[in-house]
Parts: structure tokens; sequence; C-alpha cells
């Protein structure tokens, strides 16, 4: 049996899943920040810092992620003279 897709293509599940994950990634810093916060350790305003700090990083290494996937090279790849063969010769 075929499950339907979406209007985006994908199964039902897979855009759910994609909706979790942007669900967390809006909570986390603020869960984590929070109890600080109740404290009296921080200031109101450093939860939305934390908040655009962890947005900034994550969109940073989603482009990292994205070019590496993109350029089809193996993320690990390296020059013939740093290969373990190589270097186990020497």
């Amino acid at each position: 049996m075929r499950v339907p897709a979406n209007a985006t293509g994908q199964p039902p599940m897979a855009a759910q899943r994609r909706c979790s994950r942007r669900f967390l990634i809006q909570i986390l810093p603020s869960a984590v920040v929070a109890p600080l916060y109740f404290q009296g350790k921080i200031d109101f305003g450093v939860i939305n810092q934390s908040s655009s700090a962890f947005n900034h990083i994550l969109s940073d290494v989603s482009l990292v992620v994205y070019q590496v996937r993109r350029s089809g090279a193996e993320p690990c790849s390296l020059p013939w003279y740093a290969s373990p063969h190589f270097l186990m010769q020497s």
C-alpha cells in the first residue's frame, strides 16, 4: 500500500518530522536559558540573545552541510600526502 504524499510531495511522516525539528529549534535555546532567568542569574533579554545566537550558529552550520552535500565530495577527503597509507610508509 502506497502512502499518499502531501502538498510538498513528501510522505506525511517526513513533513511531521520537519515540523517537529523546527519547533525544537525555536524552543531549545529558551528551555536551556529559562532556568537561569527564574533563578535571577540573568536578565530577560539574555533569553532573546541566546535564541538569536543559536539561530546564527545553526544557519552557519547548515550552510556548511549544504555546501558539502552540493559539492558531492567526501567530507573527510584528504590530499594524497595526508592519507593514512602514505603516513604509514614514512
